[in-house]
């Protein structure tokens, strides 16, 4: 049977650490906003705000998206900033020196990380074009429990890709020097973020039915929803 090994959190490893946003490329799932501004016979700037047709773009199955004046588009594998580009172009040929905007407005279920355990609010998060990192997580979900949470039994679970067992991270928010270091350590997608009780053999119970990964997702999705 294979032993997995907690991997404390040192300022080492938070050291060896990188993130690069400026090098997200765009996938299926992605929905875009997408607004041009002083055309508002055409593209209403009032809709800016909420689920419009004229801002938002959901990157379908074939890494594409229609927009007005432009057409069909090809985005998947590009940065932001390249959409904006290729848009800008495209909508040159119909308006004069045409000024927009381009985000991401919600990124696809991938970059999702999970925090949950002895949190105030265990949640779904999304990874976005800024590092997420383990003190920010915590600081979403309000915080450790103060009465149940077991500060120095705080984990990240994080698939191994190239294999079946993956890695098991522990942070101890107990220390305050420790708990700033700690607090650097940065999320990836696909993560999970779990706080021990109190009684470590809750722990216990919930990484041996995490592991192996052969139905990691499904498990951690069961496990959010309830």
């Amino acid at each position: 049977m294979y032993k997995r090994q907690v991997i404390e959190i040192t300022p080492d490893l938070i050291e060896s650490q990188s993130y690069e946003s400026e090098s997200y490329k765009i996938s299926n799932g992605d929905e875009l906003s997408i607004v041009v501004f002083g055309q508002n016979e055409y593209f209403p700037i009032q809709s800016y705000i909420g689920n419009s047709p004229y801002t938002k773009r959901l990157v379908d199955e074939n890494g594409k998206i229609f927009f007005p004046f432009a057409g069909e588009i090809f985005v998947k594998g590009y940065t932001v900033s390249e959409v904006r580009k290729i848009l800008t172009e495209l909508l040159s040929k119909n308006f004069v020196d045409p000024q927009l905007d381009v985000g991401i407005s919600t990124f696809n279920p991938n970059r999702n990380i999970y925090v949950l355990g002895e949190v105030v609010r265990p949640q779904t998060m999304s990874v976005g074009l800024v590092g997420l990192t383990l003190s920010d997580a915590i600081a979403q979900a309000q915080g450790l429990s103060p009465v149940t949470s077991k500060g120095n039994a705080v984990f990240v679970v994080r698939k191994d890709y190239e294999g079946n067992n993956g890695f098991v991270y522990r942070a101890n928010f107990n220390n305050a020097s420790e708990f700033v270091i700690a607090g650097e350590f940065i999320l990836i997608p696909g993560d999970i973020v779990f706080v021990g009780a109190a009684d470590i053999t809750k722990w216990n119970r919930f990484i041996s039915q995490l592991f192996p990964f052969a139905s990691f997702l499904n498990q951690v999705d069961n496990l959010s929803s309830n």
